[in-house]
């Protein structure tokens, strides 16, 4: 039964990331070449983070082929979590 939990949030939450991907890409997703998505952890490539980042990846493959190019930057490769959100906000809010 706790396979089951965990298996469904974790298509739960594939799902909702595909469908937020697809929302915000809009028009991008159309253009010739794919859209990047960087999805950075601070667990092991083998951990659960990564094995959601690859379903993940699977599941946006699958709805919408060749759309995405999904990359995993693992075991704190792009910083801790502080350090990826604060690289999102200045991305997200550049200072004028």
């Amino acid at each position: 039964m706790h396979d089951i939990k965990r298996w469904s949030a974790r298509n739960s939450l594939s799902s909702l990331l595909v469908a937020a991907a697809l929302a915000v890409s809009g028009g991008a997703a159309m253009a010739a070449d794919p859209l990047a998505i960087g999805i950075g952890y601070s667990t092991p490539l083998n951990g659960p983070h990564g094995a959601g980042a690859k379903a993940f990846e699977q599941e946006i493959n699958r709805l919408a082929p060749g759309r995405f190019k999904v990359a995993q930057f693992p075991a704190g490769s792009m910083g801790g979590e502080r350090e990826m959100v604060d690289r999102l906000s200045e991305q997200l809010n550049p200072k004028r």
